[in-house]
C-alpha cells in the first residue's frame, strides 16, 4: 500500500510502546489516539496507519483486540525508523504575529520541515508572547501539520529573541531576510539549489547547508532594524512585486525555498 495514502497520527509516547523495535506486536492504553482511530477515522482490523512521536515513526497494522476493549490499541508494527529533518537545514526567524497569524506560520513551517522556529520582537511587534500556554497550542498545531504533512521531524520553538539580539543566536551560513526591495527571488533559489548540487557532487569536503529565514512584522521593519539585519550579512530578497501580508510572506518564501533543493 502506498504510504502516502495511509493516514498518519501522533502517538506521545510511541519510542516506548515500541522498544523491541519492528515486526511485533504490541499493545497499550490511549484514549485520545483510540477515539480517533475507531470513532472519527473509523479503521477496521487489518488496516495500516502510520503512527510518530518526536522521536521515531512507525508502520502499524490494526489487531482485532483493539476493538474488543475501549482504550486499547493493539498493533502489529511493521517498521521503525528514526525521524529524518529534510534538508537543507531551515531556521525561521519571523516576527512575532497576531496569534491568528502566528498559528499559521508556524503550521507551515511544521508542514515544510523546518528545523527551527525562532520568534523575534522588533519595534513593531504588538503582542506579548503567551509563554507555556501558546508553547503548547502552537505544539499541537505543528503535530496537526505534521500528521497532514507526514513530515515526522516537529520543529523547535526556541523562546522569542529581541531583534537586537539576534547576534547572540547560532546564525547560519546563508542568512536571507525578505523585503519588496531586494533582488530577484529567483537568484535565490539558483543560488540554493547551486549550493545542494555542488554538495551532493563533494559530499564529503562540502558542509551542510543552514539557511536563516527572517520575516518582518506587519508594517515592516524600522530603518536601524534593517541596517542590524545588514550588518549581520543577511541577504535581501524580493518574493513579488507587490507587498504580501507577513503570514502570506512566510508562506511563499519558505515554500520556495524547501522547493530548491
Amino acid at each position: 500500500m502506498n504510504e502516502q495514502h495511509l493516514f498518519t497520527l501522533f502517538c506521545k509516547n510511541l519510542s516506548m510502546y515500541v522498544s523491541g523495535g519492528s515486526d511485533c506486536q504490541v499493545e497499550f492504553s490511549d484514549r485520545d489516539l483510540w477515539q480517533r482511530l475507531t470513532k472519527v477515522l473509523r479503521l477496521r482490523v487489518g488496516e495500516k496507519l502510520l503512527l510518530f512521536d518526536e522521536h521515531i515513526n512507525a508502520a502499524a497494522v490494526i489487531l482485532e483486540k483493539t476493538f474488543a476493549k475501549k482504550e486499547l490499541l493493539a498493533l502489529h508494527i511493521e517498521s521503525v525508523n528514526p525521524n529524518q529533518a529534510i534538508k537543507p537545514n531551515i531556521t525561521l526567524m519571523p516576527c512575532l504575529l497576531k496569534k491568528d497569524a502566528f498559528e499559521d506560520v508556524v503550521y507551515a513551517a511544521a508542514q515544510m520541515g523546518v528545523n527551527k522556529i525562532i520568534p523575534i520582537l522588533s519595534d513593531k511587534v504588538q503582542r506579548s508572547w503567551g509563554e507555556k500556554k501558546e508553547r503548547e497550542r502552537l505544539f499541537n498545531i505543528m503535530v496537526a501539520a505534521c500528521e497532514q504533512s507526514k513530515n515526522f521531524f516537529l520543529p523547535e520553538i526556541c523562546e522569542p529573541v529581541k531583534i537586537q539580539d539576534i547576534a547572540t543566536q547560532d546564525i547560519k551560513n546563508l542568512n536571507i531576510y525578505f523585503d519588496p526591495a531586494g533582488a530577484s527571488f529567483v537568484d535565490l533559489l539558483e543560488k540554493i539549489k547551486a549550493t545542494t548540487d555542488k554538495k551532493v557532487a563533494t559530499a564529503k569536503k562540502t558542509p551542510d547547508l543552514h539557511i536563516s529565514l527572517f520575516f518582518g512584522p506587519e508594517g515592516g521593519l524600522t530603518v536601524p532594524e534593517e541596517k542590524l539585519l545588514a550588518a549581520l550579512d543577511f541577504e535581501t530578497y524580493a518574493l513579488t512585486p507587490t507587498i504580501l501580508r507577513a503570514r502570506e510572506a512566510v508562506i511563499v518564501g519558505l515554500g520556495g525555498v524547501r522547493s530548491a533543493r
